[in-house]
């Protein structure tokens, strides 16, 4: 998805509805955590990787980095099955202002992350 884009000085980065990779989520967030100030996630679709995983290694970009403000809507989906082209997602709603508090703060501050691998399908991190 985002191959070797490279944007010198990126301040803000808005994802909005995209497909991606777990891995290359990771190493395009990674790139830019020394200069990134505002992240805005909106459904992203994981079609490789899991989020149990992935938000883990986004908590240790966003903490290290110069991110001052994180923000959600929507919710966070991946590929359930593994098959290509995915038939199955798993959804992780955060639509509600609680439940994108907790990963908001999960992400900056760090703790428990509210996505495990247990995490039941279509759950909302409002539960």
């Amino acid at each position: 998805m985002f191959g070797t884009l490279h944007l010198r000085n990126l301040k803000v980065l808005k994802l909005n509805y995209i497909a991606t990779a777990e891995e290359e989520l990771v190493a395009f967030l990674r790139r830019y955590g020394n200069t990134l100030e505002v992240l805005e996630i909106r459904r992203i679709k994981l079609m490789a990787g899991a989020w149990f995983s992935a938000l883990p290694r986004l908590h240790g970009i966003i903490n290290v980095g110069s991110i001052h403000h994180v923000s959600f809507e929507g919710g966070l989906y991946e590929c359930e099955d593994g098959s290509s082209p995915p038939a199955r997602f798993r959804a992780y709603n955060f639509s509600q202002p609680r439940a994108a508090g907790r990963l908001r703060e999960y992400l900056v501050n760090g703790g428990d992350c509210p996505v495990t691998q247990d995490t039941d399908r279509e759950w909302e991190l409002d539960d």
